[in-house]
């Protein structure tokens, strides 16, 4: 088995991540592959420009087989989040290839890295179809709060139009938002966001979590 190493990733490396993304394209942009209405070829540079928009404004780390790119992390600021908790929050987006990459040891160098940086928390997403990654990741100090599903349907312009043609409407009402509205809007934000991250991260109050989605400025006054 070839040795992989573990280093920093740079913008010169614009070569070696577009061979990576096009060898990899159908696990790096899952969510979009199945689509028959988007071509592969529309999505190699999707991805290759959101990957170096990343890096350009972030820290990336690798792990290499050789020359050959196996593992990608990049680190970025958020600014929001860092406003709202407080706290120097940093999200870390990962691309995998499709065989066994040290997950574990990539992700343990990167939480090395933060902390020297000073970073307080780091979020990261990752497809549950990872289930080899997302273990490694859990095993390495990591807390799963949250799972996201994402649907999508392709309408045509017909279909849609025949669809909304057949909604009742009579019982819909459509007006501007008052004052009045705000305490029961308050309880319909703090409903629909319950199983989002901030409400099952076990460091985060379930006080802080309401006031995140109720009322952003709250925090920065407490």
């Amino acid at each position: 088995m070839k040795m992989l190493t573990y280093e920093r990733l740079r913008m010169k490396d614009q070569d070696a991540i577009e061979v990576f993304v096009r060898e990899n394209i159908r696990k790096m942009a899952s969510q979009f592959y199945y689509n028959p209405l988007i071509s592969e070829k529309a999505l190699i540079p999707y991805k290759l420009e959101e990957m170096m928009e990343k890096l350009q404004s972030g820290v990336g780390f690798c792990s290499r087989n050789k020359s050959t790119l196996k593992a990608l992390g990049i680190i970025n600021h958020s600014k929001w989040d860092s406003e709202i908790l407080g706290k120097n929050v940093y999200k870390l987006t990962l691309y995998f290839s499709s065989l066994r990459n040290g997950t574990g040891t990539l992700f343990q160098k990167i939480c090395l890295e933060a902390k020297k940086m000073k970073v307080d928390v780091l979020f990261t997403r990752i497809n549950m179809e990872q289930s080899d990654e997302l273990q490694a990741i859990l095993a390495n100090g990591a807390i799963l709060s949250d799972v996201l599903l994402t649907f999508y349907k392709n309408f045509c312009k017909e279909e849609i139009l025949q669809k909304a043609s057949l909604l009742d409407k009579s019982g819909i009402m459509f007006e501007e938002g008052k004052t009045a509205f705000e305490a029961e809007l308050r309880k319909i934000t703090t409903s629909a966001y319950k199983h989002s991250h901030y409400f099952n991260d076990p460091k985060i109050s379930f006080q802080k979590a309401e006031a995140i989605y109720q009322d952003a400025s709250a925090l920065n006054t407490s």
